[in-house]
């Protein structure tokens, strides 16, 4: 038969475990809010948070280096180049840089102050470089959208499921619209400030992209030169090699 005494022993004890849960529940929620919509409390987790957010806005990059669980989010999607983005992200950026220089310099330990140092110099090169964003060629023989984007989906887009399938076929139908925000939002403003690369690149570029498409007389290897096209571009040859290797499917 239980005593008063146990009885309320047992009372006292739930009544300060569930207050104390509750406590934590609370700093945790504090912290947490933080995190995610303010300024987090220690300068690791402000790193942390960049980086995270950075991912979270190009679901390409989360793509390229296989973040856990973010990849799987955004495996379906490309990343936003409009102009309207564009200035979207560099007032975030000058939001962050605010945030990390209001950071005590001098109570950090010398690794977070190299850290400090190397992330604000590539958050002011940024931020001072916004006025000449556009200033760049963002198509050359080298490098941009039209072969990037066909080699992240050759090299770094996964083929293991039917969820990584069904994704890499959602991304090819937004190449369009990725396509058509490099022309207006990039190209034509380039162009109408005068910025506009050597006629041998813009020829190159265009071979290249001619031969991509088909095009072009060596982009053919059989008879039916739109099938060949079809079945000979890396979109779609990567795309079977991978997928007829899935025995469960």
């Amino acid at each position: 038969m239980k005593t008063k005494a146990s009885t309320t022993k047992k009372r006292t004890w739930k009544f300060w475990v569930s207050r104390t849960l509750l406590v934590i529940f609370m700093l945790g929620g504090v912290w947490l809010t933080n995190l995610i919509w303010f300024k987090p409390f220690s300068i690791r987790h402000f790193y942390d948070k960049v980086f995270i957010e950075l991912a979270l806005d190009s679901p390409e990059l989360s793509t390229s280096m296989g973040i856990p669980v973010i990849y799987d989010w955004y495996k379906d999607d490309l990343d936003d180049i409009s102009d309207a983005k564009n200035r979207e992200l560099f007032k975030k950026l000058k939001k962050d840089h605010a945030a990390l220089l209001s950071y005590d310099f001098e109570s950090q330990s010398p690794e977070n102050q190299l850290n400090t140092k190397i992330l604000s110099f590539y958050m002011k090169d940024l931020i001072d470089g916004e006025p000449f964003s556009n200033y760049s060629y963002s198509v050359d023989q080298m490098s941009g959208i039209p072969s990037d984007l066909p080699s992240m989906m050759e090299s770094s887009h996964r083929l293991e499921d039917k969820s990584d399938i069904k994704a890499y076929i959602s991304r090819l139908s937004k190449f369009d619209t990725k396509f058509d925000q490099l022309l207006e939002d990039h190209l034509k403003i380039s162009e109408s400030k005068g910025i506009i690369p050597p006629k041998f690149i813009i020829k190159q570029v265009l071979e290249e992209l001619k031969g991509f498409v088909g095009t072009t007389s060596d982009s053919t290897s059989i008879s039916n030169r739109k099938e060949s096209a079809i079945t000979s571009n890396i979109l779609y040859t990567n795309f079977q090699t991978k997928v007829d290797k899935l025995t469960d499917i």
